[in-house]
Formats: C-alpha cells, sequence, structure tokens
C-alpha cells in the first residue's frame, strides 16, 4: 500500500517522505521501529483503530513536532519517541496504565505532557534528558518511578508526588537541579539509591516512618557540605546540592557523615513542629551544638537559628560567642528579644519554686 508495508493487519515500515501521515484503515498495531529515522516526519494521526504501538516505533523522528493518538491505543512499548527532538506536547492515550521506559528519552523539546488517569508506572529513563520539561502532574493512580525516571531533567521546577506513590527507583531525580521540592507521602515503601541527587538546593519531606538511609541523598558528589578542618563549615557550597525545610523522621545517623549530620539537624530545626518524637534529634542537637551555629550562621539558616532559641534548645550561653558573626541586625534583635524572654521565664519558673 504505496510507502506503508503491511502484513495483515500490522504496520511494520514506513518509507515514505510526508510531513503529516494518518495510519491506514484497518490497522491495528504499529510494529518496532516502523518510523524510524523518518526526517520529514512533522505530524502523526493514529486513529481509534489501532491498539498497539511497539518499542521505538518513532525513534529518532527529529522533526516530528505533532502527535494524535486515539484513546483505542492500550499498549506502547519502550522507547516509543526516543529521540524526537522537536515533540513539544503529547496526550498519551486515556487507557494506558504505564510510560514505559525510554519512551521520552532524550526529547529535548519537550514540554507538556498529559498523562492518562489510569496510569500506575512511570518507566526507566521515560523523561530522562527531558530538558525543557518545566512541570508535570502525576494521576493519583501512580504507584511507582522507576530508576532514572527523570534523570538530568535540569529544567524540571515542579513535580507533585501523589499520595499513591509507593516506589521511587535509584536516582530517580538525578539532576533535576531546578527541582526545590518534593513532599513524599504515607504510601512510601521504598526510595532507592541517590534518588534525591538533583544537584540542586531542595526541600525533601517523607511523611512516613519509612527508615531513610543515607545512600537515598548522599554520595561524593551531591552531599558534600564543604566542610573545612574540625567540621567547621567554610561557607562555599552556595552552587551545590543543598538540603533544606525538611522534614525526615526516620533518620540512621549512623550511617551519616558527621558533616551530613549537621545538615540534617538544621533541617530538623526548620521542621521542627511537624516532628512528634524529639528525643533522638535533640540529643544529636545537643552533641553537636557548636557545629550547627556556626552552619546556620554562615548559611544564613534563620529559621532555623530562630527555632532553636525558641524553643529553648539553644541558649543565651551557647549563642554568645557567635553573636559578632551574625551581621543581620533585625535578626540579632529577634534573637535578643527571645533570649530575655527566656530568661525572664527561667527566672519566674525558680521564684515558683520556692513559693
Amino acid at each position: 500500500m504505496g510507502s506503508f508495508e503491511i502484513f495483515y493487519h500490522q504496520l511494520k515500515k514506513y518509507t515514505g517522505n510526508d510531513e503529516c501521515v494518518v495510519i491506514p484503515e484497518g490497522i491495528t498495531e504499529i510494529k518496532d521501529y516502523a518510523f524510524s529515522d523518518c526526517s520529514s516526519l512533522k505530524k502523526i494521526i493514529i486513529p481509534d483503530h489501532v491498539t498497539d504501538i511497539g518499542d521505538y516505533a518513532f525513534y529518532e523522528c527529529r522533526h516530528l513536532e505533532e502527535i494524535e493518538i486515539s484513546s483505542s491505543v492500550r499498549y506502547m512499548g519502550q522507547g516509543v519517541f526516543c529521540r524526537c527532538n522537536s515533540l513539544k506536547k503529547i496526550v498519551l492515550p486515556r487507557y494506558l496504565t504505564s510510560v514505559s521506559r525510554l519512551m521520552f528519552y532524550h526529547c529535548v523539546s519537550l514540554e507538556e505532557v498529559i498523562l492518562p488517569p489510569s496510569c500506575r508506572t512511570v518507566g526507566k529513563s521515560a523523561f530522562e534528558k527531558c530538558y525543557s520539561l518545566k512541570e508535570l502532574y502525576l494521576p493519583e493512580t501512580i504507584r511507582t518511578l522507576e530508576d532514572n525516571a527523570f534523570d538530568d531533567c535540569i529544567g524540571l521546577q515542579k513535580l507533585d508526588l501523589p499520595a499513591s506513590l509507593e516506589t521511587i527507583g535509584d536516582h530517580t531525580f538525578f539532576n533535576c537541579s531546578s527541582l526545590r521540592k518534593l513532599v513524599i507521602g504515607s504510601n512510601i515503601r521504598s526510595i532507592g539509591i541517590g534518588a534525591f541527587e538533583t544537584g540542586g538546593r531542595i526541600s525533601v519531606s517523607v511523611m512516613s516512618d519509612l527508615q531513610l538511609h543515607s545512600s537515598m541523598f548522599e554520595t561524593n558528589w551531591n552531599m558534600n557540605w564543604n566542610f573545612g578542618v574540625n567540621r567547621h563549615y567554610n561557607g562555599k557550597n552556595e552552587n551545590n546540592y543543598q538540603l533544606y525545610d525538611s522534614y525526615l523522621s526516620g533518620i540512621l545517623f549512623h550511617e551519616w557523615k558527621p558533616s551530613a549530620v549537621i545538615v540534617l539537624l538544621v533541617n530538623y530545626l526548620e521542621t521542627y513542629d511537624l516532628h512528634q518524637d524529639h528525643s533522638e534529634y535533640d540529643e544529636k542537637l545537643r552533641e553537636n551544638m557548636d557545629e550547627c551555629i556556626v552552619f546556620m550562621i554562615m548559611d544564613h539558616r534563620n529559621k532555623a537559628l530562630e527555632t532553636g532559641v525558641r524553643n529553648h534548645l539553644i541558649t543565651k550561653d551557647m549563642l554568645q560567642p557567635y553573636f559578632p558573626q551574625i551581621k543581620d541586625r533585625e535578626l540579632r534583635i529577634r534573637l535578643m528579644d527571645m533570649l530575655s524572654d527566656a530568661e525572664r521565664t527561667d527566672t519566674l519558673d525558680d521564684l515558683l519554686k520556692l513559693l
């Protein structure tokens, strides 16, 4: 049939050079690599008689810009749109249950993807190197984000993780340096190695009792907190990976480098009101108070510093030696007021004990 190689109801290969192609009547399956490396193709229309699209069906269609896929499609193989460099927007078929592995790998212009409400899995490297993707809505049916699902999505700024999420694979958010916040719900059961290696400043909150291992966050590359000798912060990690305002209750402190423990303690203070059990964190804080105060001052973690003073975790005697290093005048005044209030409260308590 002209430019189409067809076997029964299967489209095996397209050999034409049209800019717009409509899949012929009667075709139910587009086979593996059917349109691969079709450099002329700009638009493809997949009508409602098609149910299956094979692996790498549109691989390296470098000028493909527009795709219309009928809701009749129930299966899409791996790497279907891999390296479609001009593709900007796509609406996936309604009854698709997964975004297959490598589906949009290296789709560098992709800006908008509408996932189906039935989707349960985002496959391995499905959106890897989608540099232009800034935001993605994940439906409440999502259970699994596989390894490297958003690897190197350097433009990704917002991704709301659904409460249904149970598994986050290895290096899922590797080098997502623009991503600023992740909240993981109470249903999470497994988080992989280096899942949060974003290479940027990020808040990560895990709202479950899942034990959090250092391997989920820390490698020599991404959790280089740049502490100098004697564990004192040297203030040179402005452009490095930073964890801030993160609620992490299931920490196993013995797994973490001493310098990383300081960062975790500061994050604890920033999310103090969310914690129900303060005992283990408070004990670690007392053991590392000087290092924490230096870090908070040098890194301008004012929220943590004020929380520590307000909740009587940081006393006047502890903070006094470091007051000259606090350059923010308004912050100094607030801290002095809180410390004065604390002293008056302690004095009143002592008087009441004498009555």
